[in-house]
């Protein structure tokens, strides 16, 4: 989409400015920056914020006597619906329904564009600045001390992290080399399917008890074999998982030996689950056996019959019971008595 104003009139930043609610000689008309205007005046987002936390008590003659722009209750609303929060899911919503209705079956609203749109209209992610929860009044002071313990433990670590790599989880990932990636993470995982990804010199700049493992392709990723020749001493910490000791005087963790490490190191679906699959795959073949030349070579659908067959067959495991259909209820609802029950796209 070219352009998001097609969908947002008005739109401001939610960083709060200083504003004091008593202060009695505040003058709206002079702090118009990022301001909206609402009947042709001009309200800046901590103005909208005075107005609509004054309105919560006094009445409304009141309020229209302390912000005298604000003649009409209609005013009073349009202001509140501007200070509810919208989310980043809102925002995709609401442009993927314009897109729709502009005819643009190309556009998808993403991270970039979505990146995009907050900066062109200067909207930035609101800061939780208070603890609210059911028992607040009762808990205050553990929660406060709670928070206070949390912000002490992670000015204890900040220090060790520059700027750059402390990011918010709803704004973006930082990408970079993995030599530079190398000195600060802490769990490493290839997933190209390329080779040679994370090799010695790399290993050597990871922290202490860094955790290297590989979800991509082979052995290749990461270079087992260099660990394994420069090694000070290999220890197994547990089946599968590997404790390899480097020269510096650091240790690496390598899980399934560097191979891919979902099927190495998994302990496996429950025998359930894999009796519905081992099922399916079975009756398939007996089905392709039993009928040759009624399927031609290609890809094909696994015929409704069979995968309701493994269903029943597997209900009474669950303890479940169905009860058959008669003649006329399967005549009302056009299916056999014995199945298929849903036609062929049908997707369970």
């Amino acid at each position: 989409m070219n352009s998001s104003k097609s969908f947002v009139d008005n739109i401001v930043t939610l960083d709060f400015d200083d504003y004091n609610d008593d202060d009695e000689n505040y003058d709206e008309e002079n702090n118009e920056e990022g301001s909206v205007p609402i009947n042709d005046v001009k309200y800046s987002y901590g103005t909208m914020c005075a107005i609509v936390k004054y309105s919560k008590t006094p009445t409304f003659q009141s309020l229209r006597h302390r912000y005298r722009h604000v003649k009409h209750k209609e005013q009073l609303r349009r202001i509140k619906e501007l200070l509810l929060p919208v989310h980043d899911c809102d925002v995709r919503r609401l442009a993927m329904k314009k897109a729709r209705g502009l005819n643009l079956p190309g556009f998808a609203a993403s991270h970039h564009w979505l990146s995009d749109f907050k900066h062109l209209h200067h909207i930035s992610s609101r800061k939780i600045t208070k603890l609210v929860t059911k028992h607040y009044i009762d808990d205050r002071e553990i929660i406060l001390m709670l928070a206070e313990n949390i912000l002490i433990k992670v000015k204890e670590k900040q220090w060790k992290y520059a700027t750059g790599h402390i990011l918010n989880s709803d704004q973006r990932f930082q990408v970079t080399t993995i030599a530079e990636a190398s000195k600060i993470g802490h769990i490493f995982v290839t997933a190209t399917g390329s080779t040679e990804l994370i090799r010695g010199e790399h290993i050597l700049e990871m922290r202490d008890m860094a955790i290297l493992c590989n979800i991509g392709s082979g052995q290749t990723e990461i270079d087992v074999a260099w660990l394994k020749v420069n090694a000070t001493k290999i220890e197994n910490l547990k089946p599968h998982v590997d404790i390899y000791h480097l020269p510096n005087g650091r240790a690496i963790i390598l899980p399934a030996d560097g191979r891919v490490i979902n099927l190495s190191c998994a302990h496996g679906n429950p025998s359930f689950v894999m009796s519905n699959s081992f099922s399916n795959q079975i009756l398939a073949q007996i089905e392709l056996y039993t009928k040759k030349g009624h399927y031609p070579v290609g890809i094909h659908i696994l015929p409704k019959t069979l995968d309701e067959e493994v269903a029943m067959a597997h209900l009474e495991y669950l303890g479940i019971k169905l009860d058959k259909l008669t003649v006329n209820q399967s005549a009302y609802i056009d299916v056999h008595p014995d199945g298929p029950f849903k036609p062929i796209y049908y997707r369970y």
